[in-house]
């Protein structure tokens, strides 16, 4: 980015035009520009850092050592554990880990200087083993509570209670295990004092639901990184009675689930009449997708399409009183055509006159299927 004359502008204004640059080296540039630009932008730059080796997490830490006004700045953090990961394979003497506790020490040094940090964004692809899993945990448990938003991509082994426990303010957590074995049963028996101010809670096990109770809840989502985030249709109902005890009206609801029938619409309908943002995923069990012919694969796709468009599921899109999107998500839509999803999509706008959206499209596809 060249600047070859400075705009005459109001502080105001200027901040606002910064945070608007994303290109870190377009912000590094603003800093040299003049002394009324480099404060904003140099607080714009260290205000959400990606640490993902020791070399520029220990430069970083002598930066924020150094400079307690940048260390300010910090709000928001990325960690990618997969360096710890890595550092700790010493194959001279074993799985045991080496560098990897020294980079662990380092970082929580690190946190402990950032006294505005408000959101802790862990990120791993694979397991780093049971004794830094543990590690992990207990540095996590002794920071002290500030954070408003945890981000903990790939926990595999790492328990998710010491934070939760610690970090009396968060109000948003987006946990996925991504592990073989379902480990969210950890969280089920949390006691009522934790994490009392919960918003927004996303997790890829539905057995999590449970955490919603008592907590004033306003967005539960299933995500899609691991093996546990489908329901079955009979154990819907109990999962619906879990949402329903939110201090707050569910706003947000995305939840998958393997098959739809006539009553879920129904169901979730009479647990959250309020809900505004509704997300459906559906999918085959994996055993009985293998074993489906391909007319048999045409008919289970044209039975789920039909139950959003069942007299049952109108019914119930006609009593939502607020809903202003729905998104519906089901396997091979290709074999239907493209009128057969028109019209289930024009049924439902008719039923709901307060919708805005409405988006049907194949999982793992970016091309959406039918939407408005």
């Amino acid at each position: 980015m060249a600047l070859q004359k400075i705009v005459a502008l109001p502080y105001d204004i200027w901040k606002e035009i910064v945070g608007l640059v994303e290109d870190r080296g377009d912000l590094v540039r603003l800093c040299l520009v003049n002394s009324l630009i480099a404060p904003i932008a140099g607080k714009r730059l260290y205000s959400s850092p990606v640490l993902n080796d020791i070399v520029n997490t220990a430069m970083f830490y002598r930066t924020s050592i150094g400079n307690p006004t940048l260390a300010e700045h910090v709000t928001t953090m990325k960690l990618e554990l997969d360096y710890i990961f890595w550092v700790g394979r010493n194959f001279l003497v074993g799985w045991q880990e080496v560098q990897a506790p020294a980079y662990l020490r380092l970082f929580f040094r690190l946190i402990n200087q950032l006294v505005n940090l408000k959101e802790l964004n862990l990120r791993s692809r694979e397991s780093q083993g049971r004794t830094m899993s543990q590690a992990l945990s207990v540095n996590l448990s002794r920071m002290r509570p500030r954070l408003s938003s945890f981000p903990f991509i790939g926990l595999f082994q790492c328990s998710a209670r010491p934070v939760l426990r610690s970090q009396t303010s968060l109000e948003s957590v987006h946990l996925a295990y991504c592990a073989g074995n379902d480990y969210a049963p950890e969280l089920v028996n949390l006691s009522p004092d934790t994490v009392p101010q919960l918003r927004r809670f996303i997790c890829d096990s539905h057995s999590t639901c449970q955490l919603v109770r008592g907590r004033p809840v306003e967005e539960f989502s299933l995500s899609d990184e691991g093996g546990y985030s489908y329901i079955s249709p009979k154990d819907l109902s109990s999962c619906l009675a879990h949402l329903q005890l939110s201090l707050r009206p569910l706003r947000k609801l995305q939840i998958g689930i393997y098959a739809l029938d006539s009553t879920t619409l129904v169901k979730i309908q009479g647990a959250m009449p309020h809900i505004i943002d509704l997300n459906i995923k559906t999918r085959a069990e994996l055993e009985a997708q293998v074993r489906m012919s391909y007319l048999h694969l045409h008919a289970t796709d044209g039975m789920q399409l039909h139950q959003i468009r069942s007299s049952s599921a109108l019914d119930a899109f006609h009593r939502f009183s607020q809903l202003r999107a729905f998104k519906f998500t089901s396997l091979v839509f290709n074999n239907l055509h493209a009128i057969e999803i028109s019209a289930a999509v024009d049924q439902i706008r008719l039923a709901c006159p307060s919708l805005k959206t409405v988006v049907i499209r194949q999982p793992e596809e970016e091309d959406v299927i039918f939407g408005f």
